[in-house]
């Protein structure tokens, strides 16, 4: 079984779509079957033996990830690769929507991974909200529909997904972890500097200003280091990041590191007494489950959807700096034995909800159900590995299931 993965750009500076797509591929070659990817822009970072097609982009049409050779370079990837099945990731950019056509002219079965970016918090600023209601309407509605199957990460985002596409063919698989190594907690010695930890793009959803006032207003400079790790995606938010540090004379105590890799990142994570992620909205948020395998707890966001987090060890506060210092103010005052234990938790939790077997095999599932169906059906058709709601078991835990019918 042959799957072309079309993204948009795949480099670290990505983030969790990059790490996402990249545990999808090795685990379903780990299983003897062909992966490629095709995407814009840099040269991929890829796991070894994964195949990739790449266009380059520039001029104005680097904003929608357009170059006028871009249709021709998928269909010659198609051709040349032979997918049984094209899997897009994202949807506001111009691979994913020419693929997701090339795929419906072609006959080719498709799935249509969003990854939250249908989340309404990315619409707040009116132009922004205009100009992806109108690009929808006019344009991408369509092409999304003909998607054989619609992937949705979590129930919040096949929320998200149902608002536009009310006849969307869903499907709910969390996130893959292979290729992510677990490790048990790490006992910080009482000598040590105490380090919280930030890992993700400086972007404005990413709510790193209001951690950082929160730790402001939690009193803990002086006493605690807050380390934001991560590649610049914003460089006006960054510049006034670096610039609020300074009007609360915290400088000493928060450092902004940049972007960390391979076992750079892992031995960042390991070294935190905990890890923080407000973001406004994430799905899951690969920084919370990595962190997790390695034993360290985290806090995030509500909108996560990761619902049962406290449950488990690990802390949910709203983005805004008052919760996030009761939330910090609370962290900090664990003991290491009940750190190690929320670590355990959250460890044990992560391996039994997202663990590579579970996951693996209802991807494996999705796969060769789409090779042996015709992808030629109506829209609103629910394919058979769908079932509709009424059939569907009800919904109990943060991701008690794998699958959700339209």
């Amino acid at each position: 079984m042959r799957v072309l993965h079309v993204t948009q750009r795949h480099e670290f500076s990505c983030g969790g779509l990059t790490t996402a797509v990249n545990s999808l591929m090795l685990a379903m070659s780990g299983l003897g079957h062909e992966m490629a990817v095709f995407s814009v822009g840099a040269r991929p970072v890829l796991p070894e033996g994964i195949s990739s097609y790449q266009c380059n982009v520039d001029g104005a049409g680097r904003f929608w990830l357009w170059s006028p050779v871009l249709r021709k370079r998928l269909h010659d990837a198609i051709q040349h690769f032979h997918p049984d099945v094209v899997h897009t990731h994202g949807c506001w950019m111009a691979p994913q929507l020419i693929a997701l056509q090339l795929a419906t002219k072609l006959g080719i079965p498709s799935v249509a991974s969003f990854h939250n970016f249908l989340d309404a918090w990315l619409r707040r600023q009116l132009l922004n909200g205009i100009k992806k209601n109108a690009y929808w309407t006019l344009l991408a509605r369509n092409i999304f529909e003909r998607a054989t199957i619609h992937h949705a990460l979590t129930l919040k985002e096949a929320a998200d997904i149902k608002e536009y596409l009310p006849r969307s063919r869903l499907i709910l698989i969390p996130p893959l972890l292979d290729g992510v190594r677990e490790s048990p907690p790490f006992r910080i010695p009482s000598t040590t500097e105490k380090k919280l930890v930030f890992l993700g793009r400086v972007a404005p959803v990413k709510g790193i200003e209001q951690l950082i006032r929160g730790f402001f207003v939690a009193d803990l400079a002086g006493k605690w280091e807050l380390v934001i790790a991560g590649p610049v995606e914003d460089h006006y938010l960054y510049r006034q990041l670096r610039s609020l540090v300074e009007e609360l004379h915290i400088t000493d105590s928060v450092s902004f590191v940049g972007p960390v890799y391979g076992e750079q990142k892992w031995s960042l994570l390991r070294s935190a007494w905990a890890v923080c992620a407000p973001s406004h909205t994430e799905v899951l948020g690969m920084t919370n489950l990595e962190a997790a395998l390695c034993g360290v707890p985290t806090m995030t966001t509500p909108n996560s959807g990761l619902t049962a987090w406290e449950t488990h060890g690990g802390i949910l506060s709203a983005p805004n700096p008052q919760e996030l210092a009761t939330a910090l103010r609370l962290l900090t005052s664990w003991s290491e034995d009940e750190r190690v234990a929320r670590g355990n938790n959250l460890r044990n939790y992560v391996l039994k909800e997202f663990g590579s077997d579970v996951i693996r095999s209802k991807w494996l599932e999705c796969y060769t159900s789409l090779c042996n169906t015709s992808p030629a059906r109506s829209c609103g058709e629910r394919h058979p590995l769908v079932p509709a709601l009424s059939e569907a078991p009800s919904i109990t835990a943060s991701i008690p299931r794998t699958q959700l019918g339209p």
